[in-house]
């Protein structure tokens, strides 16, 4: 009995040093977006603005460090050098873990972009904010994907993308309705 506790106790160990993303670790990664995080450096796949915590701009270069379940810890490239978690919560019946870190954590710079844009549509790529005139990969660049994607109710039979309403807000239904 106490060989069989000895091997399962190994196992759990080694289980918790298996890579699970081996694919972010070792190379140069860059924010795919304005990422927010809380003030324990936590954040999730919702990318929600957190009063008091940090935000990372697009662009800026990150080192994985570890990686575990349904996480990420990288190091960003800023005056701090604070480890950040990325946490994978919201997205499991759109995408994985590891498609959605792919998302966030890309290979190539996206900064370069903003030198194509409007000056008044990069200024508010950079500051996080969405404004009239965007196109949807301008708004993927100032905040990320969105944590919801719904279609007004009034609008059955729109198109594929025609009225669709992309939030990043925490209301949800349970708390007595929409936010609109």
């Amino acid at each position: 009995m106490r060989r069989l506790l000895s091997i399962v106790a190994m196992a759990v160990v080694l289980s918790a040093c298996e890579r699970h993303y081996p694919q972010f670790r070792d190379r140069p990664l860059y924010t795919c977006c304005n990422l927010h995080f809380n003030r324990d450096g936590d954040a999730s796949a919702a990318n929600y603005e957190n009063i008091g915590g940090t935000t990372i701009p697009l662009g800026t270069r990150v080192t994985v460090v570890s990686d575990h379940r349904n996480a990420i810890d990288f190091r960003a490239a800023i005056p701090s050098q604070q480890v950040f978690t990325l946490v994978f919560r919201f997205g499991r019946p759109r995408m994985t873990a590891a498609e959605y870190f792919g998302l966030v954590l890309v290979p190539d710079d996206p900064t370069p972009r903003l030198k194509t844009l409007e000056p008044s549509i990069a200024a508010a790529v950079r500051e996080g904010r969405i404004t009239a005139g965007m196109s949807k990969s301008d708004v993927l660049l100032a905040r990320g994907s969105p944590r919801f994607i719904t279609r007004p109710a009034s609008t059955p039979t729109a198109g594929p993308t025609t009225n669709r309403r992309w939030s990043w807000t925490w209301w949800t239904s349970w708390m007595g309705g929409s936010p609109w």
